[in-house]
């Protein structure tokens, strides 16, 4: 019968841990009039920096030790990282210009990672994720948040 008790609390202890632990974080598209909502879960302790460009808006999440995760409206990059070129081609611009979905990754300088992934009308991925912590981050890039009707 305390079995039968225990279990359960335990289970709802680890899930209001992990809750207390995640922030979920969204970022809002505009399409055709449409505003589309995106987001993630992702680990508390982060600084939020936006940036605002000529072609589109950028979203920071950074960590302490530098590692960062991103959502970006801009799905028209002009530049990637130098590992991006070498990995994917020189043409790397039109191919994730002419997709509707693509990822792309790598290793940085440093030896650290990176991800890129386009869905749609919104861009988002991590940079300098040290080894330790590159399945945390794929796991929360993999779980990317879609909307769900329109806002």
């Amino acid at each position: 019968m305390k079995n039968r008790i225990f279990v359960p609390f335990i289970g709802m202890l680890v899930l209001n841990f992990y809750s207390c632990r995640v922030s979920n974080v969204y970022f809002t598209v505009v399409d055709n009039k449409q505003s589309l909502k995106y987001g993630l879960s992702i680990p508390k302790g982060f600084q939020k920096r936006m940036h605002l460009f000529e072609n589109g808006r950028t979203i920071l999440f950074v960590y302490p030790d530098s590692s960062l995760l991103y959502f970006s409206d801009n799905t028209k990059p002009s530049a990637f990282l130098s590992d991006a070129y070498n990995k994917y081609g020189k043409d790397i611009n039109i191919k994730f210009l002419i997709s509707d979905t693509i990822t792309i990754c790598g290793v940085d300088s440093s030896g650290n990672y990176w991800k890129d992934r386009k869905n749609k009308k919104v861009v988002y991925g991590y940079r300098n994720v040290v080894p330790d912590r590159k399945s945390t981050f794929d796991n929360i890039v993999n779980n990317l948040i879609m909307p769900k009707n329109k806002l």
